[in-house]
């Protein structure tokens, strides 16, 4: 992608073109007593997941009647008082099937007032009790961003094609951008994120433009924008559209070509909104930055807020095949954008019947695995399908014009219902027990392929179109990867991975684009780096080299508390064997609690056949003797542990007491406590510590002359 600096050139082929077509739109869910704002469909599912910006997730099934009951509810905690407030967006992982996990950006009102909201993008889990609906209990925090402003908020959210999630946040709210915020990158404001959510919360991927650069947030993919409410990625051609929300006069779409984008563009804001200055002061050079694929004049209609969609690959609209489609949330015109191999888009604006106007107010589009596009409106809160009156097939042929030696190719076609295909090659019609009757063939034969789509439900004349591929046949490359050592210690500099031949792509979260392997990021642990090369027929070969880094060291020992008049005790629970133990209490791998009552730290030390060495600690508690579990109570029982929400003690007693339930950090600390009434017989005490940060804490049960002390891990 070029940086765009001939502003009079684009300003002249950006013209309005009224196509012969007109949109239709058909009612497809019931209306919703609130905003619908996103319609996502998960992994292996066709049923759609209707955001609601009141904090509600309705599922929608595929002949638009409403599953009863909410498939996640956080309205509790969801703040939605003004209009770009709520739940903005929703991305179900690409392994959900297997991993239950999907994403959340959300407004919360940290503290209950209206003038400090922030933003929080969470992690869930479908529920493992009824896997029907997700479980709200479950929610993993990874960003939580306070918001200067209420507005300009972002809320895009979507798993890329190379397995990461991406995030859109606006540049903070107010107007104008009066923190500069989308400019700086030492903050994640008027950004797309870019992060790696196969980890416990987080990391950033090292292949990110600006990561490890002083002063710039690793997440950071793409920056200089307003407020990029909704963005996708071409499903054929991976590149990525973002539209961002203009200030007082101009919308504007982005677009970064995957074939010619690595990340890192600057669409200037507030330097400049569209393709004209907005405020210069402190920017660069004009050439600093990467200007619209389309730029709107909000003087062109009533607009006021681009509502970016999906560039269109179904079968049933062929007239906009490989058009992306949009709208404006003030504005009752659906848009086509079409763009040329120079970088110039032109778009037109065609009026779409069957909505009741004449401010849709549409805020989000989908576009379901055959292709049939939908979007919601918060005119009347309801789902559309989107429809044409033309009734043209779409008669595309997808695949590599190259067969590789050795292997066969797929050519596919959009599929629609009422559609029928007939296959050619080199002329002769390909008979239907081969598949020429199909979407879809597999070929190993180069020469001339051709496709003709019949659309049947026209009426009496079939509608037919064709399209027509040449195929090739080419040797696929070798290609080779290596590194000055495939193991390494945990502790050594970073070191460049080398493939050739050159100029091929590294797939690997801890390998930069020129082959630097970051050992530090990447941790203990065997970690596989692939190498992929693709001629330019298209051939692709690939050469995988797997980095050890280590050792792995852990530590549990199974003695997490004892009493001060115990017997010293071997210890053990260090991995891998072989190792060595020390602390406060330790001699020889023996640990005395002689040592007296307190909290005392346990390190394991192992060093490999390398010379690599690593460590893990543990910590034993040593308290008084003649607590609790010697006199009085007994059965005592500790549960769930680990935890992150309520932990229950239960225990038998011979008396009746009064009793203190106490939390004590690491280092003995008294942090929580509760006063509990102790019977006869069977006692079961709950404690809430969902409040508490992730780490290794205490419960203790005391009598005030004797207590009971257990470790619990805090998730």
């Amino acid at each position: 992608m070029k940086r765009l600096t001939l502003l009079l050139s684009l300003i002249l082929i950006l013209t309005s073109q009224l196509y012969s077509q007109t949109f239709t739109a058909t009612a497809f869910s019931p209306t919703f007593t609130t905003n619908p704002v996103g319609i996502v469909q998960a992994p292996g599912d066709d049923r759609f997941y209707i955001v609601l910006r009141n904090g509600l997730i309705r599922i929608v099934n595929t002949d638009g009647t409403v599953v009863p009951g909410n498939w996640l509810d956080i309205s509790a905690q969801v703040y939605d008082n003004n209009n770009e407030q709520g739940l903005l967006g929703l991305a179900f992982h690409p392994d959900y099937q297997n991993n239950g996990e999907f994403y959340i950006h959300y407004i919360i009102d940290t503290v209950g007032t209206a003038a400090d909201q922030d933003q929080r993008i969470s992690r869930f889990h479908r529920s493992t009790i009824d896997p029907t609906v997700a479980d709200p209990n479950s929610e993993e925090r990874l960003i939580l961003l306070d918001d200067p402003y209420w507005n300009h908020n972002g809320g895009g959210l979507q798993f890329g094609p190379d397995g990461y999630l991406y995030c859109a946040m606006g540049d903070g709210g107010s107007g104008g951008d009066p923190g500069n915020r989308a400019q700086n990158l030492g903050v994640i404001f008027g950004k797309i994120l870019r992060i790696n959510v196969d980890a416990p919360l987080y990391t950033s991927p090292v292949s990110n433009p600006y990561y490890g650069q002083v002063g710039a947030r690793n997440e950071i993919y793409t920056y200089g924008m307003r407020n990029p409410w909704r963005f996708y990625f071409d499903r054929i051609t991976d590149d990525l559209w973002i539209g961002d929300v203009g200030q007082d006069t101009h919308e504007e779409i982005n677009h970064a070509e995957k074939v010619l984008s690595d990340g890192g563009e600057n669409y200037g804001w507030r330097c400049y909104e569209g393709l004209f200055p907005y405020n210069t002061t402190g920017c660069g050079p004009i050439g600093n930055y990467f200007f619209p694929k389309a730029d709107i004049p909000q003087a062109s209609g009533p607009m006021c807020s681009v509502t970016m969609g999906e560039v269109y690959r179904g079968a049933m609209m062929g007239a906009i095949y490989n058009k992306l489609i949009f709208s404006d949330y003030c504005y009752d015109y659906i848009w086509t954008l079409d763009y040329d191999t120079t970088g110039a888009g032109t778009y037109d604006t065609t009026r779409c019947n069957g909505l009741p106007g004449p401010d849709y107010n549409i805020v989000a589009f989908a576009q379901d695995r055959v292709g049939n596009m939908y979007f919601s409106t918060l005119h009347n809160n309801r789902i559309y399908k989107l429809g044409i009156t033309t009734c043209t097939p779409a008669a595309v042929i997808e695949g590599p014009s190259v067969i590789c030696s050795g292997d066969s190719i797929r050519l596919t076609s959009a599929p629609g219902l009422g559609l029928t295909y007939q296959w050619f090659y080199n002329a002769t019609p390909i008979p239907a027990p081969l598949g020429g009757n199909d979407s879809t063939i597999v070929t190993n034969l180069p020469g001339d392929y051709q496709l003709q789509v019949t659309n049947s439900t026209c009426g009496v004349t079939p509608t037919a179109m064709s399209a027509t591929l040449t195929v090739t046949a080419s040797a696929a490359p070798t290609v080779t990867l290596s590194a000055p050592n495939d193991s390494v210690c945990s502790t050594a500099s970073n070191f460049t991975i080398t493939g050739t031949p050159l100029g091929g792509e590294y797939l690997s979260p801890y390998v930069d684009p020129a082959g630097t392997f970051y050992v530090q990021v990447a941790g203990v642990g065997n970690h596989p780096v692939v190498y992929k090369y693709t001629t330019a027929g298209g051939c692709v070969g690939s050469d995988t080299l797997t980095v050890v880094v280590g050792p792995n060291v852990s530590v549990s020992i199974p003695v997490d508390s004892i009493c001060t008049l115990s017997s010293s005790f071997v210890l053990s629970g260090g991995t891998p064997a072989g190792g060595t133990y020390s602390g406060t209490g330790v001699t020889a791998g023996s640990f005395d609690p002689a040592i007296g009552t307190g909290t005392h730290i346990i390190t394991y030390t192992y060093t490999d056949g390398l010379g690599c060495t690593n460590q893990s600690t543990d910590n034993i508690f040593v308290y008084g003797c003649l607590g609790l579990e010697d006199l009085a109570y007994n059965n005592i029982l500790l549960y769930p542990n680990p935890a992150d929400g309520i932990v229950n003690l239960s225990f038998s007693s011979n008396i009746n007491a009064q009793m203190s339930l106490n939390v004590l950090t690491i280092e003995g600390k008294l942090i929580q406590q509760k006063m509990v009434q102790v019977a006869i017989g069977s006692n079961l005490f709950a404690m809430d510590i969902s409040m508490l940060p992730s780490g290794i804490y205490f419960i203790q049960l005391n009598d005030g002359n004797n207590q009971f002390t257990k470790k619990i891990v805090i998730r």
